[in-house]
């Protein structure tokens, strides 16, 4: 894994997006799941590692 995300530049985000659905029922969570989804600049601050 390492040196696949060395190789291609992906990188572990530092803070996870919340789920927008439920994990047992599967249904959306519509206190989290709004659209249009934000930009991760919105989100984060950065459009680049975060």
């Amino acid at each position: 894994m390492l040196r696949w995300s060395q190789e291609t530049g992906d990188y572990l985000p530092s803070r996870r997006t919340p789920d927008e659905f439920d994990r047992v029922s599967g249904e959306p969570d519509h206190s989290v799941r709004v659209r249009p989804r934000p930009s991760k600049q919105e989100m984060f601050g950065t459009n680049g590692k975060y």
